[in-house]
């Protein structure tokens, strides 16, 4: 649900995006691509952009992504895993905003 802050937080509008049905682990948002990324708890991290109203990809990672974050540039996703098993594997996806490569 989007709401408009600067106008006493009206809402604004409704986006369905089919795959957070799965059940949603993080959103993040970035000004710079103009998209927002969101990890799911099936393993998968996704990109939306906000101005076409599109999913623009979506991945899946063998470890999960959990609660990731976007840096200033909109170029990077760090996103933490290893949530979902029960091993030292753990660690960070360092993954290309733009396409959903993982670069790390």
């Amino acid at each position: 649900m989007v709401f408009d802050i600067d106008n006493g937080h009206k809402f604004v509008r409704r986006i369905d995006i089919a795959i957070f049905g799965e059940g949603l682990r993080g959103l993040t948002g970035s000004l710079a691509s103009k998209c927002l990324y969101f990890s799911t708890t099936s393993f998968g991290l996704g990109c939306f952009d906000l101005e076409t109203d599109k999913v623009l990809w979506e991945k899946k990672f063998t470890a999960g992504c959990d609660r990731s974050c976007v840096s200033l540039d909109g170029k990077r996703i760090y996103a933490p895993t290893g949530w979902c098993t029960a091993n030292d594997e753990g660690g960070f996806l360092v993954v290309d905003a733009h396409s959903g490569t993982l670069m790390k």
